[in-house]
């Protein structure tokens, strides 16, 4: 039941609580408070922070080890408009995303949250996102049956 819950509004976050471990997804208590607490500093539902686009390009920029200023000059962007990009005050577009995936060695749908293929490093944060993706297949095929 809290999976159709989960499904129907995102913004449950109880029911994505009693999900976000069934079945068994490796996914640790650290991990998950984590999350919770990356929701709240952002104040936004935890679905919300499972495809943070923001979160995902500061995560891939701290895995690489380097600054945000290195990153940007090799992304052709200035520093500022990085840190805008991964601080969530502005949204990237379709040619800074390609670059990204490019310069990161990941998809667009890993990016925009829609796949949880990630570099290896990112583990942790790959069992949430394949909760996430697991949760929109479930939509559209919910979806489906309703039409």
């Amino acid at each position: 039941m809290a999976y159709l819950r989960a499904i129907v509004n995102p913004a449950d976050d109880a029911s994505l609580k009693r999900i976000i471990n069934q079945p068994k997804r490796s996914i640790g208590d650290s991990t998950i408070a984590e999350l919770v607490r990356h929701a709240a500093e952002k104040d936004m539902p935890l679905y919300s922070a499972l495809v943070d686009i923001p979160e995902t390009l500061s995560a891939l920029r701290r895995q690489k080890n380097i600054s945000q200023r290195t990153a940007a000059a090799e992304l052709n962007i200035s520093q500022a408009l990085l840190s805008h990009y991964e601080n969530g005050a502005r949204e990237p577009g379709l040619s800074f995303v390609c670059r990204a995936c490019d310069y990161y060695g990941v998809s667009a749908d890993y990016i925009l949250g829609r796949s949880d293929s990630a570099p290896a490093a990112l583990s942790g944060v790959d069992a949430l996102r394949e909760l996430a993706v697991e949760l929109r297949m479930l939509a559209d095929k919910a979806e489906n049956i309703a039409t």
